[in-house]
């Protein structure tokens, strides 16, 4: 019978088929960027990759930078338990949740890493335990030449390199794919990227050896967005590329969901100002007297139940005795040009006043008051935007009057109808761009930035058929509804505002937690549950390659 076994060298080595990874990360890499750039050699790796455009740095509400991407993308852990949350890694955890590097020195099989970087504090912090440590402080073209002669020349499983000039451009200039340094850096980076695909494909044993290329970013930047989009999807600090690439594979690509339309769904009472007007009604009511000296947030959802109507001075949220006079404050309408704006009466200071509300739309309203420190002031706020500030006196706030929601003695305007939700009362006063970052929050957690300030939080979206506004904190009471209250559903778009969505939501396309476990899978190491890691496994799509 003739011999139908393939003749093999015997000078072959003996790890040939062995599962290797070349990971690549550009730092400040925006997908989108890369959607509209173009780039050639990426262009060329996507008809043999799993890739997105829209894949995520992180889907915490931390503040992203390059040392919390470079955490998620080397642990596979997010910031909660590697506790890089800032450009420090003084608070780090990498003793319970280690990098690959380390993973891959203690493994029970022997594996070989490498870690070329631009970054000496990435090599330092997260790289102590590649078998291979070169960092060329700065310099992406030395990074780029060390990688190489890895690549052509040595012998291991990992080869993990580090590119900061795309960053570099970003903050010099924008991460704009409009901004021409930008998008030089973005082109440059890719020609490093096809470079080292073609060392990697040139090696002598390449077609016999078992290559996954992953290219990524640590993550994205910001720039201004005309799309309206309050989900972790919409901020471009956290929008990243990520390929993973392999001879196997053929194309598929992963879009990220529509995350603009993200409805507003729940329940609200409707406070109508006839005889007898609805009220919800604190009954505690030396609850939120806040004196002579106390900081304060209130934030509140309103809609106008009926679009139109210039309303003169109806009150719908006050802690004062009565009207417009004594201690006290009070939130009320007033016909301005038409129109219906909302206001903001206090014994602290003079009015301050937000936009028009008679739209028939959802809006949030914020007061801020300040009254420690150098400048106290009164600010309003409408969907997130300073409107009108004045400066607040030392006046004692306190009185004997309940918190109240709705029409309140002094207010004989009894024509206006809304909705209102979600009001929420902190001992403390936001900053204008924590007002913008959190007041279209429709729900608040324990995971909230503000949520150890909170002194009351009455929602109100799940006490449909009841007679009250439960308070969800436990820090207050509930506020009873009196008069012929009633409840309306509603299920809206509403731009400014952030309703809660699903974790699995963020996880529909690759976050860089999910690296790490890609990684261990295809180098077939053991990724035991006691390691925690966060990230899941993706399947591309293969095609068949026979001789």
């Amino acid at each position: 019978m003739p011999n139908l076994l393939k003749e093999y060298s015997t000078d072959i080595p003996r790890d040939i088929g062995k599962s290797k990874v070349l990971f690549v990360t550009i730092d400040g890499l925006r997908g989108k960027a890369v959607q509209d750039l173009e780039p050639s050699n990426f262009r060329k790796l996507k008809r043999k990759s799993l890739y997105t455009f829209g894949g995520l740095a992180d889907t915490a509400v931390v503040r992203m930078t390059n040392e919390s991407g470079w955490a998620n993308l080397l642990t596979g852990v997010e910031p909660g338990k590697h506790r890089v949350v800032s450009s420090s890694f003084d608070n780090a955890d990498f003793g319970r949740f280690p990098s690959l590097f380390t993973r891959l020195k203690n493994a029970s099989a022997p594996f070989k890493s490498a870690a070329f970087t631009s970054s000496a504090i990435l090599l330092d912090q997260l790289a102590k335990d590649a078998s291979v440590r070169v960092t060329s402080s700065g310099d992406d073209s030395k990074t780029l030449t060390s990688a190489l002669a890895e690549i052509k020349g040595g012998d291991s499983d990992l080869i993990f390199v580090q590119f900061a000039d795309v960053e570099k451009a970003g903050v010099e200039n924008s991460y704009s794919s409009e901004d021409v340094e930008y998008a030089d850096a973005v082109r440059a980076a890719d020609t490093k990227v096809g470079q080292l695909v073609d060392a990697l494909e040139d090696r002598e044993h390449y077609q016999s050896e078992n290559w996954l290329v992953i290219v990524t970013s640590n993550k994205g930047g910001y720039i201004e967005s005309e799309e309206v989009d309050n989900t972790v999807y919409g901020d471009n600090t956290r929008n990243t590329f990520t390929l993973m690439y392999s001879a196997k594979f053929a194309e598929r690509v992963l879009a990220r969901p529509n995350s603009s339309q993200i409805p507003f769904i729940g329940n609200a009472v409707r406070y109508t100002s006839g005889s007898p007007a609805v009220n919800a009604i604190l009954d505690q009511a030396d609850n939120f007297n806040f004196g002579t000296d106390k900081d304060f947030t209130i934030n509140l959802f309103l809609k106008t139940t009926n679009a139109g109507g210039a309303w003169n001075y109806p009150i719908f949220l006050s802690k004062r005795v009565a009207g417009f006079s004594g201690a006290g404050w009070n939130f009320f309408g007033e016909n301005r040009g038409g129109n219906t704006a909302w206001g903001f009466n206090s014994s602290i200071g003079g009015q301050v006043f937000g936009t028009a509300i008679n739209d028939g739309n959802w809006h949030a309203l914020t007061i801020v008051v300040k009254r420690t420190g150098s400048a106290d002031s009164i600010k309003a706020f409408t969907d997130g935007v300073l409107n009108q500030g004045t400066t607040a006196n030392g006046n004692n706030l306190n009185n004997t009057s309940p918190l109240a929601i709705g029409r309140w003695n002094g207010n004989n305007n009894d024509q206006a109808d809304w909705m209102i939700a979600n009001l929420q009362i902190y001992g403390t006063a936001f900053s204008d761009q924590e007002v913008k970052e959190f007041a279209g929050i429709t729900q608040i957690t324990s995971a909230h930035a503000k949520y150890a300030s909170l002194l009351g939080y009455w929602p109100g979206y799940d006490d449909v058929g009841t007679g009250r506004l439960t308070e969800a904190t436990g820090k207050a009471e509930n506020m009873r509804l009196t008069g012929p209250y009633s409840w309306i559903s509603f299920s809206e778009v509403v731009s400014f505002f952030r309703p809660p969505i699903s974790y699995a939501y963020y996880r529909s396309v690759p976050n860089s937690v999910d690296l790490p476990f890609m990684i261990y899978k295809w180098m077939g190491i053991n990724s035991p549950a006691n390691w925690q890691l966060d990230g899941r496994s993706w399947t591309p799509t293969f095609i068949d390659i026979r001789e």
